[in-house]
This record gives structure tokens, C-alpha cells and sequence, in this order.
């Protein structure tokens, strides 16, 4: 069986390594045995993702949704998960990842959802690991 994961980031870096960081996790964290494929992130603005008001977020769940639904038909044995990937930036991530995933899971009640915030800066995660992700 695979787990298809459909990430959505911000920014151009957390999209370009992404890929690389939930291999290395799956395989060397979590001792995942199942294939693991990550498809192409949805790629969104921080500020527009967290705004209230906008549906900026309902649309790159929606996105990233029909994008993991088009892979899960072509494999029936699969899994899909949604994973929404940011910086919490000045923001406690203990205190805005269940607002984010509550605001996610409205967007798409049917989906497995989620929600990992970086304290400051996702891409310090990869850099601390770059050495070793050649």
C-alpha cells in the first residue's frame, strides 16, 4: 500500500524540500515500511492562509484534495492524508495548529488532515539537515 500526502506550504523553499524532509521522517523518524509519495505541494501566502476572512486556505485544501483524490483513484489500495505545513512565525503553534486544523477540517470535513507548524522558519529544519539529505 502507499500514503500519498498532498502538502500544502508557503513559500517557494518549504516547496522545493519538502519532498526530501517527509522521505527522510517516514523512513528514519517514524520507520515507515509502507511507499511513501509525496505529490506537489499547493504553494499559498502565510498571512492569506491564516486570514479569517479570506478563503484562502478553504482553496488550497480543495486544491490539494482534488489533487490527492486524482491519485487515490488510480490506486484504490491507497492512502491519502492532507498535510498543512507553515511557520507559526510570532504565533504559539500550540495555539494556532487546532485553529488552523479546525478551520481546515471546515474546508473538507471527508479528509484526513494534518497540521504541523515550524516555531520560526520551516526551512531551518531542512537546513540543520542539509549535510545529510544528498
Amino acid at each position: 500500500m502507499t500514503l500519498y500526502i498532498a502538502p500544502i506550504v508557503e513559500g517557494q523553499t518549504e516547496a522545493g524540500c519538502v519532498e526530501r524532509l517527509l522521505h527522510r521522517v517516514w523512513t528514519e523518524l517514524l520507520g515507515g515500511i509502507e511507499r511513501l509519495q509525496v505529490l506537489p505541494p499547493s504553494r499559498g501566502k502565510r498571512d492569506a492562509l491564516l486570514h479569517p476572512n479570506r478563503a484562502d486556505l478553504a482553496t488550497k485544501i480543495e486544491e490539494a484534495h482534488a489533487r490527492l483524490n486524482r491519485r487515490l483513484y488510480r490506486d484504490p489500495s491507497g492512502r491519502g492524508l492532507l498535510l498543512l505545513l507553515l511557520d507559526a512565525e510570532r504565533d504559539c503553534p500550540a495555539e494556532l495548529a487546532p485553529h488552523l486544523l479546525v478551520a481546515a477540517k471546515q474546508a473538507r470535513a471527508d479528509a484526513d488532515i494534518v497540521c504541523v507548524l515550524a516555531k520560526r522558519m520551516t526551512e531551518n529544519w531542512i537546513a540543520a539537515g542539509s549535510s545529510t539529505l544528498d
